[in-house]
């Protein structure tokens, strides 16, 4: 079993955006090893997606006055952290440009998911679901070769 424990987004503008991802694995579920992958690779689309969906919880919790098209543009959300315990509970850091000009980084307060799988939970699990494929290799890059081969065999 895995399960993600946090993904850290660091912007550069010169080396680009580099990934940060901590997750556990158990075999026999009981004893977990902690893993980090820390790569600057681009992602597929939907690992970003994933990303920035996140960026509309924290901004609801805070109650920021905010657009989609704001949120879209203004939210880089730098980092997810969950934590496992009887409930699921997440975490999110972003960036945000507000609508006044000025630019503020929130740590946004622990948010329960429910046990339901309500709208944070859904989007959780497609973050960590998009997560593990940029860990098990499926990325931008990859993606590409795999479409240059098909076109040489067909």
């Amino acid at each position: 079993m895995r399960r993600l424990k946090q993904i850290k987004l660091t912007y550069r503008e010169k080396t680009g955006t580099s990934y940060k991802i901590v997750w556990e694995e158990s075999s026999d579920g009981k004893l977990c090893e902690k893993h980090l992958l820390e790569s600057s690779e681009y992602p597929r689309a939907e690992l970003e997606e994933a990303v920035d969906d996140m960026g509309r919880f924290l901004i609801a919790v805070c109650a920021i006055r905010l657009t989609d098209e704001q949120m879209r543009r203004n939210v880089d959300v730098t980092r997810v952290v969950v934590d496992y315990k009887s409930v699921r509970e997440i975490a999110i850091s972003a960036d945000i440009l507000l609508p006044t000009g000025y630019s503020i980084a929130l740590n946004g307060p622990v948010m329960p998911c429910q046990p339901q799988g309500d709208e944070l939970d859904r989007s959780f699990a497609k973050l960590e679901e998009e997560c593990f494929r940029y860990i098990d290799g499926d990325r931008a890059q990859q993606k590409l070769f795999a479409e240059d081969e098909e076109d040489e065999e067909g």
